[in-house]
C-alpha cells in the first residue's frame, strides 16, 4: 500500500490483514521516511524505492493500493508492471495525467514541503480533509511522531 502515512492507513490495513499479507511503505518524503532536501521526488525515484522495497522483501507479485498522493505513484508503479499486479485499490487519490501545480510545489520545493510536513502543518492538512474540521489530539500526536525531519543531501 502507498500512503502519504502508512499511519494512515492503520484501520484498512488490519482489516486487509485478516485476509492477505500487507506491506505499507512510507515513500521518501512522506510519512516516517527520510525527508531529502533535493530531488528523489519523481515518478521513477517513487517507483525505485517502491522496486527496492520488495525486492528487499523476496515480493515479486501483488496487489497494489494508493491514498492521496500515494494513489498516482501506486498506479504509475502498477502501470509500468502490470505482470507483477494482481489488484489496484484506490482511496481518496487523485490519477489526474496533470496534477494541480501545488501538488508539484509540494514535493519539489522543500520551503513548502518542510512547512506542511511539520507538526502545525500535518494537522491542518489533516483538519482540512474531514467534514468537521475535528481529529482527536492522539490521532495528530501519531501522524506527527512519525514524520521526521527534513535531512540534508
Amino acid at each position: 500500500m502507498s500512503w502519504t502515512s502508512s499511519y494512515l492507513g492503520r484501520g484498512v490495513m488490519a482489516d486487509v490483514a485478516a485476509h492477505a499479507q500487507v506491506l505499507a511503505l512510507d515513500l521518501p518524503g512522506f510519512g516516517g521516511s527520510d525527508k531529502p532536501r533535493r530531488g528523489g521526488f519523481g515518478f521513477a525515484d517513487f517507483a525505485g524505492a517502491i522496486d527496492g522495497f520488495l525486492a528487499a522483501l523476496g515480493v515479486n507479485e501483488l496487489a497494489v493500493a494508493g491514498h492521496d498522493l500515494g494513489g498516482p505513484i501506486a498506479m504509475h508503479w502498477a502501470l509500468r508492471n502490470p505482470g507483477r499486479v494482481r489488484g489496484v485499490a484506490m482511496l481518496n487519490t487523485l490519477l489526474y495525467p496533470d496534477f494541480h501545480p501545488s501538488v508539484f510545489e509540494f514535493v519539489t520545493t522543500p520551503a513548502t514541503r518542510d512547512e506542511l510536513t511539520a507538526p502545525e502543518g500535518l494537522a491542518g492538512l489533516m483538519r482540512a480533509g474531514v467534514a468537521n474540521g475535528v481529529l482527536p489530539d492522539d490521532v495528530l500526536a501519531a501522524v506527527a511522531a512519525r514524520s521526521p525531519t527534513p535531512t540534508t543531501g
